[in-house]
């Protein structure tokens, strides 16, 4: 794992070992309120238990940077995924 990958993990939380997108995915997705946005997925967060007591464990989640946007990024869990958006970059992944 690399420097920024630990950064993202303290902040976000651990990362997703299987999701059906990957990091640097170019998605469309909608948010609370029924918007439709365009972002590539920075990070990928592992379903767990919440940190804040009483609350229910949390689903994976999609940590998404919005095109053309400079503030904090979006949450998006793989129902408010809409799809993948343009062409992709290769992935090349060891085997």
């Amino acid at each position: 794992m690399t420097e920024f990958d630990e950064r993202l993990a303290a902040t976000f939380g651990p990362a997703v070992a299987y999701s059906d997108y990957a990091r640097g995915d170019v998605v469309r997705y909608q948010v609370p309120g029924g918007a439709i946005y365009t972002g590539t997925i920075i990070w990928i967060v592992a379903a767990g238990a919440s940190q804040i007591e009483g609350h229910a464990d949390q689903p994976q989640k999609y940590v998404i940077e919005r095109d053309g946007w400079e503030g904090f990024p979006d949450f998006a869990i793989s129902s408010d995924i809409l799809g993948l958006e343009g062409p992709q970059e290769p992935l090349i992944r060891e085997v």
